[in-house]
């Protein structure tokens, strides 16, 4: 059986990798707690004496690294929606516990209050995205690297293959149809099964593009239909001046395509914005149907 590169990545690495922003700020803020940066503070705040500094240090150096290490964990293990909730309620434990270890010394609120303080900046989501310019087979395992690229081959080819290109080269798995289909004596079924078997649809939208989407044949409607009701990643892509808007025209079966959170490209701004859609993809969401 062949190892992807994703999954030869031991899990430490990859979760560093992925919350490397505020597992470096939870390890500085460890180490200031621990050196006695804050002793200054629990004495002004409690009167606390110098046996409740230790206990202070002690207790907020731990808490501090695994505030900054937990959310990341799960959110990798079990996608943001169960990632959140395990994180909130490991949370509610620590604070619980650091109570009980830390009231006879009088340390509760210095040490509690910056912990959750930095612990609910955490379960919001700030700094877990890879780097810039890093391959996503270092974060992300192979089913989640998986992508369709839907587009209107009449006005968007050009832009379709130059994404493939960029996004084939941080490590994802994309599908073009005029590149990977091949000929087939069943091209609709070889197409949709594409669609069920990859994490991410992203769609390629300039002005023009869902015109034809009330034809009930026309392929960009079925292809977005079919990642709609098989619960895949969509992910809209604007150029040229295209507005998602309301899309009130649109069938029922695609009236919630302007609910999904849209990029815009702009040639101007190629690598940010392909920076931008490397991030938005590497972010875990619930699992894939």
């Amino acid at each position: 059986m062949t190892v992807e590169p994703g999954d030869s990545i031991p899990r430490g690495k990859r979760l560093l990798l992925f919350a490397r922003i505020p597992v470096a700020l939870g390890a500085a803020l460890a180490l200031a707690q621990g050196a006695g940066f804050f002793d200054g503070r629990d004495s002004a705040v409690l009167g606390a004496p110098p046996s409740a500094a230790v206990v202070s240090r002690s207790i907020g150096a731990i808490v501090v690294l695994l505030a900054a290490i937990l959310p990341g964990a799960m959110i990798l293990s079990y996608g943001v929606q169960k990632g959140l909730l395990f994180s909130i309620g490991s949370l509610v434990l620590y604070l619980s516990i650091g109570v009980a270890a830390a009231h006879q010394a009088g340390v509760v609120l210095p040490v509690l209050g910056p912990v959750a303080a930095w612990y609910l900046s955490q379960i919001l989501g700030i700094g877990w995205r890879p780097h810039a310019r890093q391959d996503v087979r270092h974060v992300l395992r192979p089913d989640q690297r998986r992508v369709f690229l839907s587009y209107r081959r009449s006005l968007d080819e050009v832009t379709a293959r130059m994404l493939k290109q960029e996004l084939a080269g941080r490590g994802f798995d994309v599908f073009l149809d005029v590149d990977d289909l091949g000929p087939s004596p069943s091209f609709d079924q070889r197409l949709l099964a594409e669609i069920t078997g990859r994490y991410h649809f992203i769609l390629l939208l300039s002005p023009g593009s869902l015109e034809r989407c009330h034809e009930p044949e026309d392929w960009v409607r079925r292809e977005l239909e079919h990642a709609l009701a098989t619960g895949r990643r969509v992910v809209p892509v604007t150029r040229a001046g295209f507005h998602l808007g309301s899309q009130d025209l649109l069938p029922p079966s695609l009236r919630s395509l302007p609910m999904h959170n849209a990029i815009e490209y702009t040639s101007a701004h190629h690598d940010a914005v392909v920076d931008r859609l490397v991030s938005f993809l590497s972010m875990p969401a619930r699992s894939a149907a």
